[in-house]
């Protein structure tokens, strides 16, 4: 054994962790792909050129210091699965910490984000639990309402968006506080609105991360977006907080109307020290929470069928594959319901393939940020570096997808035509991780249900000599830059 008597300590050499990491790719702000990245119009297009250049991991100077992006399936995967504990806290932005969006779970972080997520799963589950047959007639009637305005205005070219989004929030309207939207509800509604809500969340970020100075020039430029981005929030709020009291007039515990009386009795279960400790209340658990549901699963849903009737039309051999797996499934004359979900793989996998062509979640619905000093593929982030995560990166991944700029919704089949969960395994439409939507399987039921019943009653095709535009508004979610289609009833 060493004899240690004689050991004289050495003086502790102080470490620079920047020193024995390699830098992240750095973009100034004053560079040429910096005010490319400030001030282009495309941002998921942007930020997914970049990362051509420096890489699927750099950074971009900003006024409130530097921020990273993550590129790519692996570097987002470490990100989001393997370190999901050091990535996922919200960014210190203004735009986050301001009502309403300050009480949605999905920026939320911490005990009160773990706390909120589970009261709120139990209400999902439990409402949900017992009542798929009543959902699907509630569906299927609202469907119905869509096609006969179709219907009426046949060989028209139109936007689907008025019908399918005020439809689609009628639903909502059923399933948080059970009934349908009457005709004051629908004279207020503003399917438009909707639509640029995700491109406002952007650029009200990019407008904080200008330096003051420059800040008055953006507004010019992109103003109307952010004001945009903030009043639909605050009509949201403030449609979902009007219901909520209207309900809780007359609500008694134990007795289930709606997804609203399941998420009073939620409020209720956490007591009040907690809700004091952690600083949620009615205000996260109830209103947040129906903000959620009424704005995500009614604006994605409604921009997923925008995409996905302009995809039938844009490509006719595709829709006719759809089409008569459907005729041979369910029926000329029957309506496609869940039960024949299973039956249907070359429409679950058209469905699948629009969602990942469009890139239809290009980022997550919020700025992130590392909650303690961590190292991702050998580089060193420090505690509090916000994030931006290109979801859009993983949809153009060349080593998940081969050509994965074609559309080609047989990729998600297997050798035996049968729907490949090897392949649903590599697409995210409803992000990843732990923070991946906690109403995925609605949402998936929703946009199923809508496509199969609609791409079964009507044919669409694009207006005499159009091309089909695939262009999107960019934004968290991607919307549609223009759609214009033609609809024709197949059972005329």
């Amino acid at each position: 054994m060493k004899n240690t008597d004689s050991v004289v300590a050495q003086p502790q050499i102080n470490l620079d962790i920047n020193k024995l990491t390699p830098s992240i790719p750095h973009i100034p702000f004053n560079s040429e792909d910096g005010q490319l990245f400030f001030w282009g119009e495309d941002y998921h297009l942007i930020i997914e050129s970049l990362s051509k250049k420096y890489g699927d991991i750099y950074s971009v100077e900003t006024a409130k210091g530097n921020l990273v992006v993550l590129n790519g399936y692996q570097y987002i995967k470490e990100a989001l699965v393997t370190q999901n504990d050091v990535f996922n806290v919200r960014a210190d932005y203004k735009i986050l910490q301001v009502a309403p969006q300050k009480h949605f779970l999905e920026l939320e972080a911490g005990e009160p984000w773990q706390v909120h997520r589970k009261v709120f799963a139990h209400a999902m589950r439990e409402y949900f639990a017992t009542r798929w047959d009543s959902i699907e007639q509630w569906m299927t009637t609202e469907i119905e309402d869509i096609a006969a305005v179709w219907q009426a205005d046949e060989g028209k070219p139109f936007d689907p968006n008025r019908e399918v989004s005020i439809k689609l929030a009628s639903f909502l309207h059923k399933v948080m506080f059970d009934d349908r939207f009457g005709e004051f509800e629908k004279g207020l509604f503003d399917e438009k609105s909707l639509s640029w809500l995700p491109n406002g969340f952007i650029n009200s970020t990019r407008y904080e991360l200008m330096p003051t100075e420059l800040q008055e020039k953006y507004y010019a430029q992109y103003g109307d977006a952010i004001e945009k981005f903030s009043g639909n929030l605050n009509a949201l709020d403030q449609y979902v907080s009007f219901n909520v009291d209207r309900r809780k007039a007359d609500y008694k515990p134990g007795e289930y109307r709606d997804l609203c009386d399941y998420l009073f009795a939620a409020n209720d279960s956490v007591d009040e020290q907690t809700k004091a400790a952690l600083n949620i209340d009615e205000k996260e658990i109830v209103i947040g929470s129906l903000t959620q549901v009424a704005g995500a699963g009614g604006g994605v849903g409604a921009f997923a069928m925008r995409w996905a009737l302009l995809y039938l039309a844009a490509f006719p051999k595709q829709q006719q594959r759809v089409q008569k797996e459907l005729d041979e499934v369910v029926g000329k004359n029957a309506v496609p319901l869940n039960k024949h979900k299973a039956d249907l793989p070359y429409t679950q996998a058209f469905i699948s393939e629009v969602l990942r062509h469009c890139s239809i979640t290009s980022m997550p619905a919020a700025n992130y940020a590392t909650s303690k000093d961590t190292l991702l593929d050998g580089y060193f982030l420090a505690e509090g570096t916000p994030l931006v995560i290109n979801n859009y990166s993983i949809t153009r991944d060349e080593t998940l997808w081969e050509n994965p700029h074609e559309f080609m919704p047989e990729r998600f089949l297997d050798e035996d035509g049968e729907l490949s969960k090897k392949q649903l395994g590599k697409a995210f439409p409803f992000g990843l991780g732990q923070r991946r939507c906690l109403g995925e399987h609605f949402g998936k039921y929703i946009i199923h249900t809508l496509f199969a019943q609609l791409a079964h009653k009507f044919e669409f095709s694009l207006p005499e000599g159009k091309q089909a535009n695939l262009k999107a508004i960019s934004g968290v979610f991607l919307v549609p830059e223009e759609v214009e289609i033609v609809a024709k009833s197949r059972n005329a």
